[in-house]
């Protein structure tokens, strides 16, 4: 049976922002369907600035990952002596 890879830092770093982007909707969701106009324009800006880090998060995971793969085929590197 193949060993199941850990999670990098980054990788985890991603899941968070994700679910903190799923918890903000749902509040901003449920802030509205109750009625309180005051606070969901605050949970709307809540979930633009989370959207914007994941974002960014993901741009720059995939700009790590393809620096990855750039490096492992240009010098012949191996996954896991570059951390991948």
């Amino acid at each position: 049976m193949k060993k199941k890879k850990k999670l990098e830092f980054y990788q985890k770093w991603i899941v968070a922002c994700m679910l903190m982007t799923i918890l903000a909707v749902t509040a901003s969701y449920m802030l509205a369907a109750f009625g309180m106009d005051s606070v969901e324009g605050l949970s709307i800006a809540l979930v633009n600035q989370v959207l914007t880090v994941d974002a960014w998060s993901i741009l720059g995971y995939a700009c790590q990952n393809s620096i990855r793969a750039w490096a492992a085929d240009k010098y012949k590197w191996k996954s896991e002596e570059i951390g991948g």
